[in-house]
């Protein structure tokens, strides 16, 4: 092979490991920060939804107004309302919608409350009036949140449109570069050992790359001052939980790149076993030549 096909191939390997830890790094963001069902699975991991509820409780003050609060906004109808706003949230800023619809129903809360306040029906039906004049049946947080003068919603949603074009964008390059090297080496020995050799350091870089974050995470929550309501314990599982499909990942290309590697090392051996066949071939037409002489 010539000088100036190794030089390429380092350089291929190298991009291509710096693309595969980017790329690795996308997916991580995009199956736990910028995934809903991620977020529900940490809230309730965290008890988010009884901590809002209690948070609501103690705001009262009055004991008989907390205990009817306490039975009518229950931690399944937080649970609901949550769900909603982050699938339509997420629904948004992803394009799957061309509308954002960030409203809380409070229809079902206004019930609860009158059913719970035990008041004969005319002053229930006064009650009722009251409630309705202190509170609408929805809430609307892009007005309520002044989201739509912000203009916030808009610059997150250009921003995952720009994130999901990266992304595919990463994708593209690394298919370009195999192929760039498939060309380059038309060697099946060379092709196997420049790509086992560049998933093995990627998956050893991302692998090591996670772990690092991990210990430093764990001595920065162990040392800084956080909210009584933000276990440390649930903080290190988040961290963890945000961290584990990078490392799955990292594994993956080790595995990848090891089977690579085994598949060169295999090829040099059945190569070297028909240099010595080539060699004992050779050997005999030799002697035959000598012995017909």
């Amino acid at each position: 092979m010539s000088l100036v096909k190794k030089i390429f191939l380092v350089l291929a390997s190298i991009f291509l490991i710096i693309d595969l830890c980017l790329i690795i790094s996308v997916n991580t963001i995009n199956e736990t920060l910028l995934n809903p069902d991620f977020i529900e699975i940490e809230l309730d991991g965290l008890g988010f939804y009884s901590i809002v509820q209690g948070k609501i409780i103690e705001s009262i003050g009055d004991d008989r107004a907390a205990g009817i609060i306490n039975r009518s906004v229950t931690e399944a109808w937080i649970k609901q309302q949550t769900h909603l706003l982050l699938k339509n949230t997420f629904g948004y800023l992803r394009s799957e919608t061309d509308t954002v619809n960030i409203t809380i129903s409070l229809g079902e809360i206004k019930d609860n409350l009158l059913a719970e306040s035990g008041l004969p029906s005319v002053v229930g039906n006064a009650f009722r009036d009251e409630i309705d004049k202190q509170f609408p049946d929805t809430i609307d947080l892009c007005d309520y949140l002044k989201l739509k003068e912000t203009g916030i919603l808009e610059q997150l949603r250009m921003f995952f449109g720009y994130f999901k074009i990266f992304s595919y964008a990463l994708v593209l390059i690394v298919v370009i570069i195999i192929l760039l090297i498939v060309l380059v080496a038309r060697n099946l020995g060379t092709i196997s050992l420049t790509l086992g050799l560049s998933l093995l350091f990627c998956g050893i870089l991302t692998y090591g790359i996670s772990a690092l974050a991990m210990g430093l995470a764990s001595d920065q929550i162990s040392s800084i001052d956080i909210p009584d309501f933000l276990p440390r314990d649930f903080l290190m599982v988040f961290l963890e939980d945000t961290m584990r499909p990078m490392k799955n990942q990292g594994f993956i290309l080790l595995v990848a790149g090891g089977l690579l590697m085994a598949v060169f090392i295999l090829l040099k051996i059945l190569e070297g076993r028909r240099e010595v066949r080539g060699e004992e071939e050779t050997e005999k037409l030799l002697l035959g030549e000598i012995e017909g002489n």
